[in-house]
């Protein structure tokens, strides 16, 4: 199958854990493309601190769909002439859609454009379909509008596949004949990689009317 499979760190010495420890595992898997899905199992042995029987835990897992098909990055800015985003103000999202794997069948992908309603006014179109091909890049420019002021996440860009009426879907499933309706098809998790999940951009509060006018009368006086 071509796959490498390991832990990244060895565990020479037994661990004691309370009910307030977490506790990471990592392993790796270097795969070719050929890989089929892998069927693997994690197991672990624990005991008690005063018992002298050890019981193994095991869970039986399957990982597929580990190729990353598709990136999405964006990035937000103020509109020429701002040097900070403000809330009320019109902002510039840039989201840079890439195929990052060249053998993957994908002729259309659908983007949606996702925001909290209560920090983020959408202005325009916020989704819409973009032709895929190897190595195909597309930039997209939206204008959005944050509404409230302090450390703002960026908006959640969605991708899936995208299936005209009257096509099958990438497991086979035959639409219904006739339709003139096409489909979406969500991507399976490790398929798109979204580079600015967590990323947060600084939105200043809106300056209160009138206030710069009165500081200065006072000023003059």
């Amino acid at each position: 199958m071509g796959l490498v499979q390991g832990p990244i760190f060895n565990m020479e010495r037994p661990l004691v854990v309370s009910s307030e420890t977490s506790v990471s595992y990592m392993w790796e898997m270097v795969l070719s493309k050929e890989t089929p899905p892998v069927r693997s199992q994690f197991s672990v042995e624990y005991r008690a601190v005063d018992a002298e029987t050890r019981q193994r835990f095991k869970f039986d897992f399957t990982v597929s769909d580990y190729r990353t098909l598709l990136s999405v990055t964006c990035r937000m800015e103020p509109l020429k002439g701002a040097e900070f985003c403000r809330s009320g103000s019109i902002c510039q999202l840039h989201v840079t859609v890439a195929q990052e794997d060249g053998t993957a069948e994908l002729r259309a992908v659908m983007y949606e454009v996702l925001a909290d309603q209560n920090m983020w006014a959408i202005c325009g179109r916020s989704s819409g379909v973009l032709d895929m091909g190897p190595d195909t890049r597309h930039v997209l420019q939206l204008e959005v509008m944050p509404l409230t002021g302090g450390f703002l996440p960026l908006p959640t860009v969605r991708l899936s596949r995208y299936i005209p009426a009257n096509k099958e879907s990438t497991e086979g499933r035959a639409l219904v004949t006739g339709s003139s309706l096409p489909r979406l098809e969500p991507f399976a998790a490790g398929q798109v990689y979204s580079a600015s999940r967590g990323q947060q951009v600084h939105v200043l509060a809106t300056s209160a009317p009138g206030l710069a006018d009165r500081s200065a009368d006072v000023s003059l006086s």
